[in-house]
């Protein structure tokens, strides 16, 4: 019988890392373009081993969703990167194993009925085993990355264009006949 044993590794999770950061998470697409994301965009921290290649291959790390705008909740999307839009700072320290790790975070928000997703590069970052010594900040990891967030189609939306096309089809079949 093998009992394992798991130490509690620290690691601060965030994006923010200057008081002059222009970086930071942006709509890529629709009608908010090149705006940065206000507190209705959350950011999960993801985590695996040293060796993963995919945001696939990662974990999200459980109680790790950070808000957006230091969350301030009335925050709205902007097109200036002022009111720490498209920042995040979890200044918590999360507790997960000691070593070394790949990290990426997940950013996922509703704004106006439609849901965004994005991922950060993966990168790799160790924890920091004791709490006397100053633990780690990713966002010294993840640095001036600007991540862009796409819609992501709803699943309702498709199916309702695919009965929609359906029905045209039988329409017309049975005006030629």
């Amino acid at each position: 019988m093998a009992i394992s044993s798991y130490g509690q590794g620290n690691i601060l999770f965030g994006n923010y890392y200057s008081s002059t950061q222009t970086t930071g998470i942006k709509y890529g697409s629709g009608p908010i373009a090149g705006y940065y994301a206000g507190s209705e965009m959350v950011a999960t921290l993801l985590w695996g081993p040293s060796t993963s290649t995919s945001v696939s291959q990662l974990t999200a790390v459980p109680s790790s969703a950070t808000p957006c705008g230091f969350g301030f909740t009335s925050v709205a999307p902007s097109p200036s990167n002022g009111s720490n839009q498209g920042i995040f700072s979890d200044t918590t320290a999360i507790n997960i194993g000691v070593g070394t790790f790949a990290f990426a975070y997940e950013a996922v928000g509703t704004y106006l009925g439609v849901t965004y997703t994005a991922y950060s590069p993966i990168f790799v970052a160790a924890t920091q085993a004791s709490n006397l010594a100053p633990v780690p900040s990713l966002a010294s990891d993840f640095g001036p990355v600007t991540v862009s967030v796409a819609p992501v189609p709803e699943p309702t939306t498709l199916a309702l264009a695919g009965l929609g096309g359906l029905a045209s089809l039988v329409a017309f079949r049975r005006k030629q006949s």
